[in-house]
């Protein structure tokens, strides 16, 4: 089933596509994404124009802080996988 279809309302179909791009992007699991906020979201020094930092909360299998490290999200050309259009 598409997800751009399976809802009428377009407000909750962008905010769920949204929402599964950036999980599968950063490799992380529903309830990490959920608890992700603003002020962990950075822009990327290097290159500013193509992508961003973004730093998940700590998992319950995360002992320490290394094991939480922050993770570079590029901009994508499909806008089926791109978190950053998304």
């Amino acid at each position: 089933m598409n997800l751009n279809h399976s809802n009428e309302d377009e407000e909750i179909r962008t905010l769920l596509s949204s929402y599964f791009k950036f999980q599968y992007n950063m490799i992380a699991r529903l309830d990490d994404s959920a608890k992700f906020r603003l002020p962990d979201l950075k822009t990327f020094n290097r290159f500013p124009e193509f992508g961003v930092v973004a730093r998940l909360c700590w998992s319950k299998n995360v002992l320490d802080e290394r094991d939480a490290p922050d993770q570079i999200l590029f901009d994508a050309f499909d806008h089926h996988y791109c978190a950053l259009i998304g």
